[in-house]
C-alpha cells in the first residue's frame, strides 16, 4: 500500500527528511506536498496541529483559515545560537523551531547546526 501524501494547510512548516547526507531540515509553504521520506512522528506532530492534511483533505483545509491549536501564543523566531554554542542550546534552538524532541535525539551539536545551515 503505497504511503499517504501530505498538504501543508500552515503558512509554513519545517520537517526532517532523510538525503544521501544525512538528516536535513526543509520548510515548505502552504499548498506545498511534502516529500515521503518525512518521519511519521513529524507526521503526526504536524497533523495534531492541523498544520498539515491529507492529500484528499487539503482542499478544504487550505480554504478555510486554521483555528490557531489551544494554547499556542504568537509564534515568534528564535534566535539561532552561534556555532559553537552548546549541544543544549542548539537543541533549545531546534525546538522552539518546531524540532520534535525525538527526532533530536543521538544527534550532536553539529549534526543539529548542520539542519539550519
Amino acid at each position: 500500500m503505497a504511503k499517504p501524501t501530505y498538504v501543508v494547510t500552515a503558512p509554513y512548516v519545517t520537517v526532517v527528511t532523510s538525503t544521501h547526507d544525512g538528516p536535513k531540515l526543509l520548510g515548505f509553504y502552504a499548498g506545498a506536498h511534502l516529500p515521503v521520506d518525512v518521519s511519521e512522528e513529524s507526521i503526526q506532530h504536524h497533523l495534531s496541529l492541523g498544520m498539515i492534511a491529507d492529500a484528499g483533505d487539503a482542499e478544504a483545509a487550505l480554504a478555510e483559515p486554521a483555528e490557531p491549536a489551544e494554547g499556542l501564543g504568537t509564534l515568534t523566531s528564535p534566535e539561532q545560537p552561534k556555532g559553537n554554542a552548546s549541544l543544549e542550546e542548539w537543541t533549545a534552538y531546534a525546538t522552539a523551531s518546531g524540532m520534535p524532541a525525538d527526532e533530536l535525539e543521538g544527534l550532536t551539536r553539529d549534526d543539529i547546526r548542520a539542519l539550519y545551515s
